[in-house]
């Protein structure tokens, strides 16, 4: 089985990010093609969004792709807790 490169450069995430904006503006669900994008060249195996780590796994996706500052990332994870 061929891996699937990891990038985690802020430009490859913001395209992901701008279909999955498309697909929130519709109304849509996400496709399992845009859900591996988000999961596999994103987060990857190491990204644990059980229960417990999930609001940390977004805000550490959202440093990944450059939305929020790194020194910031406790703060993002705790206002995602914090939304529900």
């Amino acid at each position: 089985m061929s891996e699937v490169p990891s990038s985690k450069s802020p430009e490859p995430c913001k395209e992901t990010l701008r279909k999955i904006l498309e697909v929130c503006r519709k109304k849509g669900n996400c496709t399992m093609e845009l859900r591996a994008a988000v999961w596999l060249r994103h987060g990857g195996e190491k990204m644990d969004i059980s229960p417990a780590n999930f609001h940390y796994a977004v805000a550490d996706w959202l440093v990944n792709a450059g939305l929020v500052k790194s020194d910031q990332l406790e703060f993002a994870a705790a206002s995602l807790y914090c939304l529900g």
